[in-house]
């Protein structure tokens, strides 16, 4: 059970920087944006079997701090199977080398998301050897990229993520092999979006 902690624990690491060196005991809300990771958008329109959609809404505190909270969705489209991910998660951030000028900084921080991935199979269709299941997991590790604002609004947003994902739960239809050793994972992300 230790390991399903894990990334829980990279998540909260942050917050204790943030106690130690913030100026003042009050949260001071400075901002709301809403972005969408355009990569996902290219890909998706490029590949017909893969569509990928990306969310987040970030809230910004005391100059150098955000919150956000990030939805997402994976859908894998072939003959006789559909495959389906839907994830929840959240992100803390802390800017450092901040342009005060429009408010433009490099950022590192850390990320928490809860995973469930469905495959379903049309049993139909002839030659299928593929089963339907379905995983729940947990996903945690490091963030790191920059943040340019433009105008006061416009936000763009490249970011990469390393972390590790942990399989909490599976159900499937019929017995197979699951591999609990998942690699380390890394995603690139291209955030564009409106700051209010």
């Amino acid at each position: 059970m230790l390991k399903y902690y894990i990334p829980a624990a990279l998540f909260l690491i942050p917050f204790a920087g943030y106690s130690q060196s913030r100026d003042s005991s009050h949260c001071r809300i400075e901002g709301f944006a809403v972005k969408m990771d355009v990569l996902s958008l290219i890909s998706s329109a490029l590949d017909k079997e893969s569509k990928s959609y990306y969310l987040s809404g970030e809230i910004y505190f005391n100059s150098k701090y955000s919150l956000s909270i990030d939805l997402g969705t994976e859908t894998n489209t072939q003959p006789g199977w559909k495959l389906t991910g839907k994830r929840l998660g959240g992100q803390f951030r802390w800017y450092f080398k901040q342009d005060y000028c429009n408010c433009s900084a490099l950022f590192a921080g850390s990320y928490f998301s809860f995973v469930n991935t469905r495959q379903s199979v049309d049993y139909n269709v002839p030659g299928s050897k593929t089963v339907s299941y379905n995983i729940s997991s947990l996903e945690g590790g490091i963030s790191a990229g920059f943040q340019a604002i433009f105008a006061r609004h416009l936000v763009i947003d490249p970011a990469v993520q390393f972390g590790k994902e942990f399989l909490h739960d599976i159900h499937n239809t019929e017995p197979m092999n699951f591999n609990n050793n998942k690699p380390l994972v890394i995603r690139i992300l291209l955030g564009i979006g409106y700051r209010f």
